[in-house]
């Protein structure tokens, strides 16, 4: 909890997949599936079949629609497990704490560096974008429009060639 990763959940502390990856990569804990230490793979591996995966009470945002010959279904339209991954260890590397949310996958919660969690509201709202992602000028004023009411910078997020990208989107007014 001290570093910005998991949830605490009674006196436990719960590490999203994408968490225990991190966690495992870095050495800062083993993770362990019984007496086997689990390496980044194998969490990613397990990640993308645990329940909190399949949980089919996490709709696709309206603003996201697939193409035509792209993604069909709400799990598929969401980024691999691998695809986040290279976005958060990205994100982590740099000093950033990040929010991962377990109602609605696409949207992280990302902190200014050097802030905790506990500290300070997060700045960012991270946008994960599907594969095949088609948008309109509507949908993404629609998104501006809903960081700027939580305070919030918006950003999309995508892998391209194993590499992160990421787009600021704002709106500008000439006074």
């Amino acid at each position: 909890m001290q570093c910005g990763l998991g949830r605490r959940e009674g006196e436990s502390v719960i590490l999203h997949p994408l968490e225990a990856a991190y966690v495992c990569e870095t050495s800062l804990l083993p993770i362990m599936e019984g007496k086997t230490k689990m390496d980044v793979k194998k969490i990613l591996i397990a990640g993308a079949n645990s329940p909190l995966a399949k949980n089919k009470k996490n709709p696709v945002p309206k603003t996201a629609k697939p193409a035509k010959k792209g993604a069909k279904n709400a799990k598929e339209s969401i980024p691999s497990l691998q695809e986040q991954y290279i976005l958060f260890r990205h994100l982590r590397e740099r000093g950033r704490v990040v929010r991962l949310s377990p109602a609605s996958p696409q949207y992280w919660r990302v902190h200014a560096r050097g802030v905790g969690r506990e500290q300070e509201r997060a700045q960012t709202l991270v946008y994960l974008l599907p594969k095949n992602w088609e948008t309109s000028l509507k949908s993404l004023c629609v998104q501006i429009t809903a960081a700027r009411q939580l305070r919030m910078e918006i950003v999309l997020a995508f892998v391209q060639n194993n590499e992160p990208n990421w787009i600021k989107l704002s709106k500008f007014a000439f006074d």
